[in-house]
């Protein structure tokens, strides 16, 4: 386990939290969703080819039993949620969409180019309708991006490059959220990005990269190295505020993650002093809880509102977003422990491993 890439899970899911967290008529913190998903769906690429790159390079993969693992991880805790919404949804007195329902049931909500399917119920599970779809390609995707040669690897890039800017520049104003944001054959674009940064991980380049960080003078130069991470990140904040829709959703982040998730991954085994900080035991713990913490945190956030101003108590921005983010960790904690890792155990136990 890279442990300074858990705590990054951490921090930027608290970005996501507070893109859809607002009180007392304060803007939400866009730069923290639109960051955060291009984050996830990055390292996504890079951590599954660190997993499972030796088993397709070795021809014992199965595509089937790498699926079904991937599925038990978060499918039956998408499930509960979604009964949870339907069951809000009846106590508000709303009429049932079976249409929506059956796309969030069989996760194909994002491949409808509308909001209103991509977002219904629990919105952010649009995010796992996307990773099915790159889960199926992985493989494909692994072997073709790992095993090309660097010319095949340099023109087939500057190709998908030029076709990625075509349709963002031909979309209109109005599609950018489903069909830049949202859509999977758009998105896969930072998927396979993380198997590039895998590639390059990987390479003979980082060896000598990882000796000179370790080298002579090593705190200096990997604290170093990762304030140039940090300084990349609040750089993206700055340039995304000044950027349009086409652009701050996805592409401004195009050239930052990848270099964040690559200089952490090669400083992980450092004395850096940003790394200390991220292997701390509740950055690292807060990163095992992130998917759980994603799913749970709008349905936790709206419940939570919805008592304070039932109640008529005013908290105010931070002591609100502070009980929201208590609340959802303590809400993951209890799904993590008594229902999802006890439910991927059986499922491991009786299905995957048969």
């Amino acid at each position: 386990m890279i442990k300074s890439l858990q705590s990054l899970r951490f921090i930027f899911v608290l970005m996501v939290f507070f893109s859809h967290f607002t009180w007392g008529g304060a803007p939400y913190f866009s730069f923290g969703g639109e960051c955060g998903v291009s984050f996830f769906f990055m390292l996504s690429g890079f951590v599954l080819s660190i997993g499972y790159g030796e088993k397709i390079d070795n021809h014992c993969f199965s595509l089937k039993q790498f699926l079904i693992r991937q599925l038990s991880k978060f499918y039956p805790l998408h499930l509960l949620l979604l009964s949870a919404f339907i069951a809000l949804d009846v106590i508000r007195g709303y009429g049932a969409d079976v249409t929506k329902l059956l796309l969030d049931i069989f996760l194909l909500q994002s491949w409808v180019p509308d909001n209103g399917y991509n977002f219904a119920y629990n919105g952010v599970a649009w995010f796992l309708s996307d990773v099915i779809f790159f889960y199926v390609l992985f493989p494909t995707l692994y072997r073709a991006i790992v095993h090309a040669t660097a010319k095949k690897s340099v023109t087939i890039s500057a190709v998908a490059a030029g076709i990625y800017a075509a349709v963002i520049y031909i979309v209109p104003p109005d599609l950018v959220n489903t069909l830049v944001y949202v859509f999977p054959p758009m998105r896969m674009i930072d998927f396979i990005i993380g198997i590039i940064i895998y590639r390059l991980y990987v390479s003979p380049a980082t060896n000598t990269f990882r000796r000179w960080t370790n080298g002579r003078h090593s705190l200096a130069k990997a604290t170093f190295i990762e304030l140039i991470a940090v300084v990349i990140v609040v750089s993206a904040y700055i340039v995304h505020g000044h950027t349009p829709a086409k652009i701050n959703t996805t592409v401004v982040f195009i050239p930052v993650l990848p270099t964040v998730i690559y200089l952490f991954a090669v400083t992980d085994s450092s004395n850096g002093l940003v790394t200390r900080l991220l292997h701390s035991k509740i950055g690292v713990g807060g990163g095992k809880l992130s998917l759980e913490f994603y799913l749970t945190h709008t349905l936790v956030i709206s419940l939570g509102i919805y008592v304070l101003s039932k109640v008529n108590i005013n908290l105010g921005y931070a002591l609100t977003a502070g009980l929201c983010i208590t609340a959802t960790l303590a809400v993951s904690v209890l799904l993590k422990k008594y229902f999802a890792d006890k439910l991927y155990f059986t499922l491991r136990k009786n299905v995957i491993n048969t």
